[in-house]
């Protein structure tokens, strides 16, 4: 299935079934554009206008042409309500202020245990934040272009680190998936171990991939999430050597560990030990072109 990205106002990150059957309709020659231009230089030949009497696997055949893809009935596309939309946004909410609150409790009350309660909501943060971030990483939340913009800033300060280098990351990554120049991807090449020992490292080298291939405008933002970092930074010091209060702190290595393990997880569906080899797979644009992705639809 095809799904929509992308809002300019609350409530609309999707189109209804109806619109969203036609505004694919129209742009499948748009995307066909992108491949026949990414493949041209491998053609000898003009590419074929009609699909009728081509059939999957032979020369020419393109999946965006196929007569069967205007039959598939889009049931992904719906509407989101207000409150879905209010959820999706503040999804990490709760399990940030858990975590935070069974930290101070865990000081205050002497009882260390409240920190095995902090650190279980510290796990639902990431689970939370990673889902929330990716959509916002392709501005399909639900709300407008700078709402995307802010939670990531948001969930840059809870989950340390800035989402927009990691957006950076994670749009290269759809471009060149699993290639050399695939920075996030890397790790999925790695034995399972090695995906874990490499963390601190995968996480330093997103952020300096970013500043290679960021924009100006790109970096504004990344700058703007690593300055709200160094402020979260200096409150957990103030605290700690003002008052010898250490719960934000012990909150902020939490997190610091958290991303160490995202080279891990982050990747898994493209793990070799969970699936084919990358080196064995194809590119995605070069699968859609010479295999059959579509059965046989009938007409509704």
């Amino acid at each position: 299935m095809l799904k929509g990205h992308g809002a300019s106002g609350w409530g609309t990150r999707v189109t209804p079934i109806a619109e969203a059957v036609e505004t694919v309709n129209h742009g499948v020659d748009l995307v066909q554009e992108s491949f026949e231009i990414a493949l041209a230089p491998a053609r000898s030949e003009p590419l074929p206008v009609a699909q009728s009497d081509i059939k999957p696997g032979d020369a020419g055949y393109l999946i965006l042409k196929d007569k069967r893809l205007k039959n598939v009935q889009w049931i992904d596309l719906v509407k989101v309500s207000k409150w879905q939309t209010f959820v999706e946004v503040t999804l990490s909410v709760p399990w940030t202020t858990g975590a935070l609150a069974a930290y101070w409790y865990a000081q205050h009350s002497g009882q260390g245990w409240w920190s095995a309660v902090a650190i279980f909501c510290c796990f639902y943060v990431f689970l939370t934040g990673l889902r929330q971030a990716h959509n916002a990483f392709h501005y399909s939340v639900g709300v407008p272009r700078w709402g995307c913009e802010a939670l990531m800033t948001y969930l840059s300060v809870v989950m340390t680190g800035s989402m927009h280098a990691v957006q950076l990351n994670h749009l290269h990554h759809h471009r060149h998936n699993l290639s050399k120049d695939d920075v996030e991807g890397f790790t999925a090449l790695l034995p399972w171990w090695q995906a874990m020992a490499v963390g601190p490292y995968f996480a330093l080298k997103l952020h300096w991939f970013a500043f290679k291939i960021g924009k100006p405008a790109n970096l504004r933002w990344v700058g703007i999430d690593l300055a709200a970092n160094l402020v979260l930074y200096a409150a957990a010091a103030w605290l700690y050597f003002g008052y010898q209060q250490w719960w934000l702190a012990v909150y902020v290595i939490t997190m610091w560990i958290g991303q160490c393990g995202t080279g891990f997880f982050a990747v898994l569906d493209s793990a070799p030990w969970l699936r084919q080899p990358a080196a064995h797979r194809p590119h995605p644009a070069r699968m859609a072109e010479e295999s059959d992705q579509l059965p046989d639809v009938p007409p509704h």
